[in-house]
């Protein structure tokens, strides 16, 4: 399974698509611009084992399996709070992950 599969699923469309008052194309559009810059950062910020190392941390003091669980609960405050900080770890800077 790659990056779009895992996130592209219909829950998670329907989800983003009724949080954002979009339509289902507008979400989709949405997220084939994001994941190819959500990729380029993961590649980056595990391009060595210490990065790869402190994302796998980052990732694991968090409940964000929860998430993948329940994907509605990732648009909740708490959800968007803990992918922002995960956000800015993997584009290495809170303003680059709120430009992407």
């Amino acid at each position: 399974m790659n990056l779009t599969q895992l996130l592209v699923t219909q829950d998670n469309v329907d989800e983003i698509s009724a949080r954002f008052g979009l339509t289902e194309e507008q979400t989709l559009e949405a997220m084939a611009a994001v994941i190819p810059a959500f990729s380029e950062g993961l590649k980056r910020q595990t391009s060595t084992p210490e990065g790869a190392a402190r994302f796998i941390e980052a990732l694991a003091s968090g409940r964000h399996v929860h998430y993948a669980d329940e994907p509605g609960s990732a648009i909740a405050e708490d959800g968007i709070q803990e992918g922002n900080a995960i956000l800015g770890h993997l584009f290495g800077d809170k303003r680059v992950s709120r430009a992407v």
